[in-house]
């Protein structure tokens, strides 16, 4: 049996994305869905009622017909009874199976009324405004309440939107006009597209419904003469082996000759796997971190590792035939071109070593290495007696076989994405979104073409055919170019979905942890699920800089006079990385250089405080530092499992829920003390000069997760506000640890969004299935505890995991289960403004500044809102 590949080597490359076409949703005839096979459900179900067969299959493609409706931004409220029984089991199957058929009954209606939840215009602001920075998650340089002076936005209107996408490595297979590709999405994990016209061919599915319980694909599939193989990871690891006619999962084959694929698993392993079975071979274990996926060629695999060694096995037994140190910190997936290995490092140095050896032949390095970039060059690829690649100085290079450099090439942005070649011509795409058609002409170089491709970057690798170049890019979207004309021949999603008038809307779900902005100065500081920070421009959208992590950017940069502060969760080769190990960044808030870098924190999912020349955090393993932010240096430190049975848990044990004693609320401070909480059931208050714990509270965590988790501290007039249990909201004193209040939420919801404060009120919000059918959220202002903190005023579709914000007489919040940003009036709740973004928030939170609001929504943008 073989691999087809497109690219003379064999990767498994890694990713958040790939999707499919879609026809137009506007089309009346027959009132389509947008989603084929959903279509022919539609059909079927009028014919044939849902039975203990087809229950699982119906039931999860409605879930992803009902999100499409959500995405567009439908109407749903008519549904929520049904939504309610769809995600509550009945002990009578057959009775389940009457739900499923009403709920498609009820969305054919909706398709046909059209009802969508209408915008609403706020009034222009009067005079001018304050522009207060808001340097720390959720807050100014005077609180961390949630609360600015400044007006913020009146008339609900989208300012403008900057792209802000996903980790997106993965790449497609072209073999024989067909186009297969993998995806993130909990049912459908992966397509089979006509290569001339992006129509789905098949779609396979795995019939999830739950994210945590079905994670989807991030890795490019294996294409062999008879199947397609999907391996998809989160909690647990998953190969999925489809037939590569129908896209039927096949019962995998033990009785067959074993051969191998090889991938990279929790950071550390090199995994060779049986085609036919998905079943492990052999398994290789490091000392150190692979840097992304294997290469292999000709009987043997090839990794790179992070502290500089570059190993070759023997594909069959996993014997080391060689090992060389290049001491290096090498970043990427290594390029076989020849007779040689391309690896490249931190530094902005290219090695090319002997595949046959391992001896180092030459080193290339370009003048204008970026600073800012994790990984400085894209992957290599040869054409008769050249090799090319692009790098993160925005240039192309083209060198012979003994590293002599031919001539370079300015180009508009970043390159990442490995080139391609067809018909001579070199296609290479940029950060930018812009695909260059680009001459060889021996001594230098020409470019031919340039085609716009969309606004998000471009860092998975090309691959093409004589007839095409696909390009996928971090929004999402897969572009399917003309190598003859340029011409976009057609576009499809990442994740099932539709695209319409260039909107392109999920209809299936997949991961990625949103940022939050800081803005200082007119500039907004953001991170995300793509592993970049950028600065932005408030006024205009215009990107200033961006910096390259390793991993998701989950938390809210943090500046301190002219440095910005931020961690991640740990390489990018897994989904949050909690088996990998992290870095903590300080960078000039003006131009993104690094001032100072460390390892010593380890995965840092939240943001950081300040107070009186330190800076204050925790990581994922429990501990709390006090740091002097002008060097990194650490001033003390606590474990928050000390006293508890998870203390001499080893680390090495699995993550899971609760452990290890993870910091995943961000901490807050007032003028003496620092509160935090962690996953070891406490929450905590130090005195920051001396780390001195002055007490612990323990918040029971048997309702609903629970545990201190991604809700944030907020310190307003003495009082912390946090979550207490899964679904509960207290207050402690700040004195004495007390317990001073609690709020229970309605059984099965979920309370894990910060709680904000106005003048005379708080508020805070809960939401029910937020991971798998997300129909129902609620936001709350509540009297001040002396009053008895009883419930003011209600709001439904508003907040659930992501919290509101105030500004001068308005509240602000987005929704977990709505695609608006919504400004109300926090005295009554009275609805100001609402402004469709086709995105949904979930753990982040906007940000104030001046006439506007900040906020990253899960379509993969940041809207600034005025």
């Amino acid at each position: 049996m073989k691999i087809i590949q497109n690219k003379k080597r064999y990767i498994i490359a890694l990713c958040f994305v790939i999707g499919l076409s879609f026809p137009n949703l506007n089309s009346q005839t027959n009132m389509s869905s947008g989603l084929s096979d959903i279509d022919e459900i539609r059909k079927e179900i009028k014919k044939n009622p849902t039975n203990e067969t087809n229950y699982k299959s119906r039931k999860s493609a409605f879930y992803r017909w009902w999100r499409l409706f959500w995405r567009q931004g439908y109407d749903l409220r008519d549904l929520d009874s049904i939504s309610q029984q769809l995600i509550t089991n009945k002990p009578n199957p057959k009775e389940n199976y009457l739900v499923v058929d009403e709920a498609y009954s009820q969305l054919e209606g909706l398709l046909k009324s059209g009802k969508k939840i209408q915008e609403k215009k706020g009034k222009e602001a009067q005079g001018s405004t304050s522009k207060t920075n808001w340097p720390f998650y959720f807050g100014t340089e005077e609180s961390q309440i949630g609360h600015s002076p400044d007006q913020g936005p009146t008339k609900g209107e989208i300012a403008w939107k900057f792209p802000k996408g996903y980790y997106s490595y993965a790449h497609p297979v072209i073999e024989n006009g067909k186009v297969y590709l993998s995806s993130p999405g909990i049912d459908v994990n992966g397509f089979c597209l006509n290569e001339e016209s992006g129509e789905v061919i098949w779609r396979c599915r795995q019939m999830g419904t739950n994210f945590y319980i079905d994670p989807g694909s991030r890795w490019s599939p294996i294409v062999t003469d008879s199947t397609v193989i999907v391996r998809n990871d989160f909690s647990q690891e998953t190969i999925h082996i489809y037939n590569k006619k129908t896209g039927i999962e096949l019962k995998k084959d033990v009785n067959v000759p074993v051969e191998l694929f090889y991938y990279t698993r929790d950071g550390k392993q090199l995994v060779g796997a049986n085609i036919h079975t998905g079943q492990d071979v052999w398994v290789k274990l490091f000392d150190n971190y692979i840097t992304k996926q294997p290469v292999w060629n000709n009987g043997k695999v090839f990794v790179a590792l992070r502290n500089g060694n570059v190993v070759c096995l023997n594909e069959k037994s996993k014997e080391v035939l060689w090992d060389i140190n290049l001491y290096a910190d090498l970043v990427g997936t290594p390029s076989i071109v020849k007779d040689l290995l391309m690896i490249g490092d931190k530094n902005g140095k290219l090695h090319a070593l002997n595949i046959n050896t391992g001896e180092l032949k030459f080193v290339f390095s370009n003048k204008n290495n970026n600073p800012r970039a994790n990984q400085s060059y894209s992957g290599v690829i040869q054409h008769k007696n050249r090799m090319y690649f692009g790098s993160a100085a925005s240039e192309l290079y083209c060198l012979n076989f003994e590293g002599e450099l031919m001539w370079t090439l300015p180009l508009s942005d970043w390159v990442r994405a490995t080139p391609t070649i067809v018909n001579n011509d070199i296609f290479v795409a940029t950060f930018d979104a812009t695909l260059y058609t680009v001459k060889d002409l021996g001594k230098k170089a020409k470019i031919k073409r340039k085609t716009k491709l969309g606004e998000h970057p471009v860092t998975a690798d090309l691959v093409s055919s004589n007839s095409s170049i696909l390009v996928a890019d971090q929004g999402l979207i897969l572009h399917a170019v003309s190598p003859d004309t340029g011409k976009v021949k057609w576009q499809h999603g990442i994740v099932d979905g539709v695209i319409e008038n260039s909107n392109y809307y999920m209809a299936d779900w997949s991961g990625g942890l949103l940022g939050t902005p800081t803005i200082v100065d007119g500039i907004a500081y953001i991170g995300g699920p793509d592993g970049f920070v950028n600065a932005v421009d408030v006024n205009t959208g215009k990107e200033k800089w961006r910096f390259e992590t390793n991993s998701t950017v989950s938390l809210a940069p943090t500046v301190i006079e002219d440095k910005v502060f931020f961690g991640y969760l740990g390489s990018s080769t897994e989904h949050y990385g909690y088996e990998n190990p992290g870095e903590y960044f300080a960078v000039n808030k003006d131009t993104g250089k690094p001032v100072w870098t460390s390892k010593e924190f380890a995965r840092v999912w939240v943001s950081a405080t300040y107070n009186d020349g330190i800076m204050f955090f925790g990581n994922t393993d429990g501990f709390v530092f006090a740091v002097n932010p002008d060097n990194g240096n650490i001033l003390w430190t606590y474990n928050t499992a000390k006293d508890t049975p998870k203390e001499h848990i080893p680390l090495t044990k699995p993550f899971t829920h609760g452990f290890p004693s993870g910091v995943y609320s961000i901490p807050v401070k007032d003028d003496k003390n620092f509160y935090v909480g962690s996953w070891s059931g406490y929450y905590f208050a130090f005195d920051q000069k001396t780390g001195k714990m002055l007490w612990r509270t323990n918040t029971s965590a048997h309702d609903y997760g629970g545990l201190p988790d991604s809700a944030a501290l907020m310190l307003h007039e003495g009082i912390l506000y946090v979550q207490q249990k899964g679904g509960w909201i207290a207050a402690i004193n700040t004195e004495n640890g007390n317990i001073e209040w609690q709020w229970k939420g309605k059984r099965g919801y979920l309370q894990n969004a910060t709680v904000a404060a106005g003048e005379d009120r708080f508020f805070g919000s809960v939401v029910l299935k937020v991971i798998e059918l997300p129909y129902s959220s609620e936001i709350m202002a509540f009297d001040k505890i002396e009053n008895g903190g009883k419930i003011l005023w209600k709001q439904d579709d508003i907040g659930g995991l992501t919290p509101a914000v105030t500004s001068k007489n308005q509240l602000i919040s987005g929704s977990s289960t709505s695609m608006f940003l919504t400004g109300l009036n926090p005295k009554n709740g009275e609805i100001l403004w609402r402004v469709f973004t086709g995105g949904e928030m979930l753990e982040n939170a906007p940000a104030i500044y001046g006439n506007k609001v900040l906020a990253l929504c899960k379509n993969g943008y940041l809207f600034a809102i005025e």
